[in-house]
């Protein structure tokens, strides 16, 4: 019963909302969430890292405000500083492995192709404190 409520739950997150008077092009099949963290774009064939900041994020792309532009095609890794603390001490990045859709005026749309969190290192001096 609790897998049928989730599933319910999860289908119910990813329908269209909204969408009356979008043209084609802004009509998205997943719910776009406003969330804004800063952000860091590696090419997955050089260590050259550029800044960016989401403007939103769904569960299937991110739309991201940089001065960096790429070609529709082109594969990055991003790595997002995650708000929340893992056990409350423990900071946490979301690598997002992404290909690039769409790019123009400052923004790059990404779809999300694979992604984990990771733990970043923490002093031991922030440990105790």
């Amino acid at each position: 019963m609790i897998a049928r409520n989730t599933s319910a739950l999860v289908q119910a997150l990813d329908e269209p909302v909204g969408m009356t008077g979008l043209s084609a092009e802004d009509r998205r099949t997943k719910i776009r969430f406003p969330i804004e963290l800063d952000l860091t774009i590696r090419f997955r064939t050089q260590s050259i890292g550029v800044a960016g900041r989401t403007v939103n994020i769904s569960s299937s792309g991110i739309l991201i405000r940089t001065a960096w532009f790429a070609p529709p095609g082109k594969k990055v890794t991003l790595a997002l500083a995650w708000p929340q603390l893992l056990d409350n001490r423990v900071p946490l990045c979301w690598l997002v492995q992404a290909r690039v859709v769409r790019a123009g005026d400052g923004l790059v749309a990404v779809t999300i192709e694979r992604s984990e969190f990771r733990t970043k290192r923490v002093s031991a001096a922030s440990m105790t404190g």
